[in-house]
């Protein structure tokens, strides 16, 4: 599937994936890697506790983080991750 998925943030931030590629995925079932990302200041080091992401997919994909719906916003750890 292409551009189905689609994420962002404040115009000045950045986010970078850091797990989510996966390999081919029958239709109605989960992929096997969860989508994880981080959102980093427009430095592109340091990481945004707190800021808001949106996701929306398409071709009524679904997605965990947002109950199982196909848009919704999510905030970013409180502390960011190691790594």
């Amino acid at each position: 599937m292409t551009d189905a998925l689609t994420i962002g943030a404040a115009a000045s931030d950045n986010i970078v994936l850091l797990s989510g590629l996966n390999p081919w995925t029958p239709v109605a079932t989960q992929a096997a890697n969860p989508v994880i990302v981080r959102v980093l200041q427009a430095d592109g080091v340091t990481p945004v506790s707190g800021a808001t992401v949106g996701w929306s997919a398409t071709n009524s994909l679904q997605l965990s983080a947002c109950s199982s719906s196909s848009s919704c916003t999510v905030t970013t750890d409180k502390k960011p991750r190691p790594g």
